[in-house]
């Protein structure tokens, strides 16, 4: 199995992204839980519950 480090994966994905979605995406999600560590936000984001489309 090849070894990637975080900068290269970050790479990967980046690519397999945007090729995939040429033009900007709007994900639409609920947060969950907001966590706060060293002046970071982190949200944990789920999904929306069925027949809510949300504006």
């Amino acid at each position: 199995m090849k070894k990637y480090t975080l900068f290269e994966l970050q790479q990967y994905l980046h690519r397999v992204i945007s090729l995939n979605f040429p033009e900007p995406v709007w994900v639409t999600a609920e947060v969950s839980q907001v966590k706060s560590s060293r002046g970071h936000l982190y949200l944990d984001l789920v999904q929306k519950k069925e027949g809510d489309q949300g504006q």
